[in-house]
């Protein structure tokens, strides 16, 4: 299955040729959107007329949770591709360290990186406690 990223769904809701040519070329494989990718789409309604066009355009697809495992495979092959093709980028799991700010780690490394990428972090504090 194929997930279908927010830009490509926003590029096809609003007219974008070469986004809805794509999608009609590889109409025969397999496409799912993301759940959180359609919460983006229905908070980005205007009004109930756009919320219309926007659950019908998604009735074609099916809408799916994927597991925290699945993103995070995802996000670890693509920070390999990415540094495998030169790209600079800092990838949470290995870059943000115990008693960094994430919000400041964030904002430094979007002004010194080519992409950022988060996945998935592990909620269980360290030593598996919650306070």
């Amino acid at each position: 299955m194929n997930l279908l990223d927010t830009d490509v769904l926003v590029d096809c809701l609003r007219g974008t040729i070469p986004a809805q040519k794509w999608l009609k070329q590889v109409a025969a494989q397999s496409f799912a959107v993301p759940a959180v990718a359609a919460m983006e789409l229905v908070m980005g309604c205007h009004d109930r007329a756009d919320l219309g066009r926007i659950q019908r355009f998604l009735a074609a697809f099916e809408v799916v949770w994927p597991e925290p495992s699945e993103y995070d495979d995802f996000t670890q092959r693509l920070h390999a591709d990415l540094q495998q093709k030169g790209v600079r980028c800092w990838f949470a799991p290995e870059d943000l360290k115990i008693g960094d700010r994430f919000r400041t780690r964030i904002d430094d490394s979007i002004r010194v990186y080519d992409k950022l990428l988060i996945g998935e972090l592990d909620p269980q504090p360290v030593g598996g406690r919650r306070g």
